[in-house]
């Protein structure tokens, strides 16, 4: 998919998978959406401290509690098997193709820690999270502390 006024490519597939569970929703706006996810993709990209985690730790961790929801990424790169998936305010797709917002509810979920900021973790997420039991948290590894020479 190319667009003069969008410039991004994707892959056939994931457009399609987009646009089966995103179109409804977005209608008009699914490009424009699209291209936004993109931009935001490349920035991550050329930051030094991205944190990709693989598809097969994604579907171990959704496996642990039979998750339905994915926090984290982008559209781009969230894994399509999830029935949900998206960051914050941005509902990337959900398995009711209308369906306009991101409610956690009390479905298990699976969060890529790496993709949101402490302060996003805390006003957002933790609230939500001390009330629920089935849910797995990936963060990137930890630092390490340099030793004094």
């Amino acid at each position: 998919m190319e667009d003069f006024r969008h410039p991004f490519q994707i892959e056939g597939a994931r457009w399609h998978f987009l646009k089966t569970l995103a179109g409804d929703r977005l209608g008009a706006d699914l490009v424009p959406f699209i291209s936004a996810e993109a931009s935001l993709q490349g920035s991550m990209d050329t930051q030094t401290c991205v944190y990709n985690i693989s598809w097969d730790v994604l579907r171990a961790a959704k496996n642990l509690y039979n998750a339905k929801h994915f926090l984290g990424g982008t559209a781009g790169t969230a894994p399509p098997f999830y029935d949900v998936a998206g960051r914050l305010n941005v509902l990337f797709w959900h398995s009711i193709p209308t369906r306009s917002t991101l409610d956690l509810e009390d479905n298990p979920l699976v969060m890529s820690l790496a993709d949101f900021t402490e302060n996003d973790f805390v006003e957002k997420y933790a609230p939500h999270l001390q009330h629920c039991k089935n849910w797995v948290i990936l963060a990137p590894p930890r630092k390490q502390k340099r030793s004094p020479s």
